[in-house]
């Protein structure tokens, strides 16, 4: 693994700036992240940590279920409207690591990585609705 800076955004204006920057990755839970730095995979220049941002809210309506790009796995699961209303998702994200890697991974920082859920297959996009309701998939655009 190659030295890189690090620093800690103190807000999205902030986080905005710095990603313009070339070399500049993200990183919050780090669970893939952390192995592609060891790998080799990837070689920043810089990682600002964007942990302190807010952007960790699980948030239910009637349009559906909106969830921050920072909030945790395990947060997901363990929510009671994800319990309630869309069992299938507690379900599959309680199933897609061990309760660290919950603990650690972010949503947003799973679903780049090409690690999905095992209920959405890979490559394709999903619409996960309140349960009684259709779920449906559809092809991602590619």
């Amino acid at each position: 693994m190659r030295s890189f800076g690090y620093a800690k955004a103190p807000d999205v204006a902030s986080a905005l700036a710095a990603l313009a920057t070339p070399g500049t990755e993200v990183i919050a839970g780090g669970t893939e992240l952390v192995n592609w730095l060891k790998e080799g995979i990837a070689a920043p220049d810089r990682l600002l940590d964007i942990t302190g941002l807010p952007l960790g809210a699980v948030e239910a309506s009637a349009d559906g279920l909106r969830l921050g790009a920072l909030v945790r796995m395990s947060e997901v699961a363990a929510h009671p409207v994800v319990a309630r209303e869309y069992p299938v998702l507690g379900e599959a994200l309680l199933a897609a690591a061990s309760a660290q890697l919950r603990t650690m991974a972010t949503i947003d920082g799973n679903i780049p990585a090409a690690h999905p859920l095992p209920v959405l297959p890979r490559g394709d996009a999903a619409a996960v609705q309140p349960a009684g309701r259709r779920f449906g998939m559809r092809r991602a655009r590619r």
